[in-house]
């Protein structure tokens, strides 16, 4: 059952060079013998085989060469696309984090004697591990400012994401162009239902006439129950584009200190 998921998903993959060129080919392999020759069915079949595997060799050769050639070409300009939605993805993090007061709890306590792998790695597994009860928390006491100003930056993430997207969709590949889609389909849930209840959220408990906006209360807490569910998603879909684009966070050039510390006595 593996070997045949394998051989499907390789058939699939490679679809254009079946239909296109392998198959055509031997088609046209079969008329020339059948044409050129007397029919005779095993030398037909011996001819058919052999041709069969010319044909493929070539083809499939061909089609390893021009894409080896082009992934030698685009090796630095693909790492530099990686870091693009790498920085994007951890762009979104921070906010959240910074938005909703999280840095506590997301941040290692030290820093300093960690390399930029490591408090990556750390940050998002805090991150992936924040409880969507405490998102929920933290919502719930956000002023009408305080939701607008989410809302705003959440759309500035998808603007972005659009952005990446019509920048760079030439060089994704199903998988990372499926990422992204997944991020970008979890920032417009976020903003597609705040854009509904907007007007009520935010608003303290006093402002609602219990009697008459009950209604109201119970929409306001439901969106924000929704938002923190969202959002917890939302940061799920970020690291999945950070580790689909495999981006790691990268050590400072060698120099780099040296040249700090020649800038920083300059400075004073």
């Amino acid at each position: 059952m593996k070997i045949f998921e394998n051989s499907k998903e390789f058939f699939i993959n490679h679809k254009t060079l079946f239909t296109h060129l392998t198959i055509p080919l031997l088609t046209l392999a079969t008329i020339i013998i059948i044409l050129t020759q007397p029919f005779d069915l095993d030398s037909l079949l011996q001819n058919l085989a052999s041709d069969f595997i010319i044909i493929v060799i070539t083809v499939w050769y061909v089609d390893w060469a021009i894409k080896s050639s082009e992934e030698r070409k685009w090796e630095d300009a693909e790492q530099y696309i990686s870091k693009e939605f790498g920085s994007f993805s951890h762009g979104y993090i921070t906010f959240i984090v910074e938005h909703l007061n999280l840095s506590d709890d997301v941040y290692p306590p030290s820093i300093a004697s960690k390399s930029p792998k490591e408090l990556q790695q750390e940050i998002i597994e805090n991150v992936s591990n924040l409880e969507t009860s405490k998102l929920i928390q933290i919502l719930k006491s956000f002023d009408k400012k305080q939701w607008e100003q989410l809302a705003n930056g959440i759309t500035k993430k998808s603007d972005e994401a659009l952005s990446l997207l019509s920048n760079y969709s030439s060089r994704l590949d199903s998988k990372e162009m499926t990422a992204l889609l997944e991020f970008r389909e979890a920032l417009s849930m976020l903003l597609a239902s705040y854009s509904i209840f907007s007007p009520i959220l935010g608003r303290p408990q006093k402002a609602f006439n219990r009697a008459k906006d009950e209604a109201a209360i119970e929409y306001a807490a439901i969106q924000t129950i929704r938002t923190g569910l969202d959002i917890s998603e939302s940061i799920t879909q970020a690291i999945n584009v950070i580790s689909t684009f495999r981006f790691e966070a990268q050590e400072s050039r060698k120099d780099y200190l040296e040249e700090a510390n020649k800038y920083w006595h300059e400075y004073w």
